[in-house]
């Protein structure tokens, strides 16, 4: 089956798989380039599909390759070569946008939704030196990863992800993926690839942890699957004068001004976003998303808020709601805006 070219912010993708997690970069602060190098690999050339620049306002330097599926032990080992011949780390993201759902472990594994990371480091610490790994250490050691923030959503980075394995009856081990784990954490699991389970434990200067469900990921997940590809093109339309709302809102205080302050709420029952005056009564069977904010940052945000997330969970709709908000460094507290740096 022939991929479908697509276009998004003027570039042309080989796939609307790579478009997608295009959106996704962007969506949660990942500066990218689109196939800017490629390698000869002894007689075969190889161009990666992205180079990341920055991890919100953290400077790295990492190559990325999609694929839609488990990779082959050939393409495996590209991403180990380039990673040990560019002295420049390499991601190999298997699958779509999404926290993954597993339709089995081990070996033999498949993903019936969502995506896991392979990481390839471009060097190692080994007996206290700096080195480059050995692919059979690596295939040892290896865990499959996600993108990951602390718990307050920063400190965006690519980490293990953690398990709770029990042996339910003899030969039957039941799989749970943890959002979340904090420093100190014991008696938790990795899974790599060639299905080894890992046994792991998590230490941090950091006791918070790290979480794989923070609303500025979920936003990311969802703005990029539920992307429309009209003509083969994806575009976020940005209404005139959005971003200079945004610059209305304090970073000290909270948003204040009465003579443009809107509070918006989402009726569940109807599915509905309802804007109003901040100084009117709420709506009936509806949560409040912000008692007050600038009325084109609330336009922004419904305008371009998925169809298909339109739902009764109003959880989905609230954490999606802070991811965009997160994007754009907007905080709630009580439910009023404020900027950060």
């Amino acid at each position: 089956m022939k991929a479908i070219q697509t276009l998004y912010k003027g570039r042309r993708f080989r796939s609307r798989l790579e478009a997608r997690w295009a959106i996704f970069f962007d969506a949660i602060d990942i500066g990218w380039e689109y196939e800017t190098e490629g390698f000869e690999l002894g007689k075969t050339k190889y161009l990666t599909d992205f180079r990341i620049q920055s991890f919100g306002a953290n400077k790295v330097d990492l190559y990325v390759e999609i694929k839609p599926n488990k990779p082959s032990i050939e393409e495996i080992k590209k991403c180990f070569k380039v990673a040990n011949g560019t002295n420049t780390s390499v991601a190999l993201i298997c699958g779509t946008p999404g926290l993954p759902e597993f339709s089995t472990l081990g070996s033999d594994w498949n993903l019936k939704n969502g995506y896991i990371v392979l990481y390839f480091p471009s060097d190692v610490i080994l007996k206290g030196e700096e080195s480059k790994m050995p692919f059979e250490l690596w295939a040892e050691s290896n865990r499959f990863s996600l993108f990951q923030t602390e718990p307050n959503g920063q400190n965006l980075d690519i980490w293990p992800i953690y398990w709770d394995i029990e042996e339910k009856e003899e030969g039957l081990l039941s799989y749970s993926m943890l959002g979340g784990v904090k420093s100190g954490a014991e008696d938790i699991f990795g899974v790599n690839t060639f299905g080894s389970i890992i046994p792991s434990m998590y230490f941090s200067g950091n006791p918070d942890g790290r979480n794989c469900d923070h609303e500025r990921l979920i936003y990311g997940y969802q703005l990029s699957t539920c992307a429309r590809f009209e003509f083969d093109e994806f575009n976020l339309e940005i209404i005139d004068g959005f971003y200079r709302e945004l610059e209305l809102i304090p970073f000290k205080n909270v948003y204040s001004d009465s003579d443009n302050a809107y509070a918006l709420y989402y009726n569940v029952a109807d599915k509905k976003f309802v804007a109003k005056d901040s100084k009117e009564e709420k709506p009936k069977d509806s949560i409040t998303l912000t008692k007050k904010a600038p009325k084109l940052v609330i336009k922004q945000f419904v305008k371009n808020f998925p169809k298909k997330l339109r739902t009764e969970n109003s959880d989905l709709v609230f954490d999606y709601w802070k991811g965009f908000l997160f994007r754009h460094r907007i905080r709630l507290k009580d439910l009023k805006m404020k900027r950060v740096i």
